[in-house]
């Protein structure tokens, strides 16, 4: 038997005799986002995306495929090789719009070039018309924070979401997940949360006295259920990335919660509380 056959390949790099593999080089997202698969089959299902600037450690690499792993959040998987570039320098700014466009020039009218979703990362290294340069193109200034100012209010930058479309493995406000809303909501407001629910809710504090009562969640609560997290809003209400809307919704805990126990037996595994956001480094 293989030491590795245990380890999560979500966060292991296990190749397929069992062995563990290890990082041959390293390089940087140079694209808006890029999917992450399982397999390096362009028909593979989505595991994961990775967002713009995001690091990750090389494994394997082909002309089409690359194996890394996601220094943000160390999921693992095969993204397009062409998505990938050197590491250029350390960013100093990330993305704290939900969405901004990549430009060639300092100008709005010329045809954007990409476009970058909330928590990227990036280097600005020249600053002209509002527009700040990256390697790969203008930015609007104003769409960017300095990369350890953070936001203080959870649930106001989960709300932005509001009507994104759900679309399993997404990252972005094009469309995401309800771990991907989680994930990307904290991480806003400065922690670095894991990809997945399972991963997340095992990397919080639980709150050990709730009482069941939805009007004793703090407002920015975390709830998990097998499969599914949401995000107290307070006054019996929830915020959540779901399937049976196909979107972020708004929505009643009660119901909610009645209609995961009626479609599959699933009732609420934990509630967990993020630490106080602002001290976060």
């Amino acid at each position: 038997m293989s030491i590795t056959e245990n380890y999560d390949k979500r966060l292991h790099p296990i190749h397929a005799d069992g062995s563990y593999a290890k990082p041959i080089d390293t390089a940087q997202v140079v694209t808006g986002h890029t999917v992450l698969r399982g397999l390096p089959k362009k028909n593979a299902p989505i595991e994961s995306q990775l967002l713009y600037g995001e690091r990750v450690d090389i494994f394997e690499k082909s002309e089409q495929f690359t194996w890394v792993r996601n220094r943000t959040d160390g999921y693992i998987g095969y993204v397009a090789s062409n998505a990938l570039d050197k590491i250029a320098a350390p960013p100093k700014h990330r993305v704290s719009a939900l969405r901004t466009f990549l430009y060639p020039k300092p100008d709005l009218k010329t045809q954007p070039l990409d476009l970058i979703s909330l928590t990227s990362t990036v280097h600005i290294n020249e600053e002209k018309n509002g527009f700040g340069k990256t390697p790969h193109g203008w930015i609007w200034s104003a769409h960017l924070s300095p990369i350890d100012q953070y936001e203080t209010n959870l649930t106001a930058v989960a709300c932005a979401f509001l009507g994104t479309p759900y679309l399993w493995g997404g990252r972005t406000s094009i469309g995401l997940d309800c771990s991907a809303l989680v994930q990307l909501s904290l991480a806003s407001c400065g922690l670095k949360l894991p990809r997945d629910t399972d991963l997340q809710e095992n990397a919080l504090p639980e709150v050990k006295d709730w009482s069941g009562n939805e009007e004793d969640l703090m407002l920015g609560d975390l709830i998990y259920w097998p499969g599914h997290v949401a995000l107290s809003l307070g006054q019996g209400r929830l915020i959540h990335a779901n399937a049976t809307h196909m979107a972020v919704t708004a929505d009643i805990f009660e119901e909610v919660v009645s209609r995961i126990r009626n479609e599959n037996g699933g009732t609420i595994t934990s509630i967990r509380r993020s630490p106080h956001l602002p001290e976060i480094n």
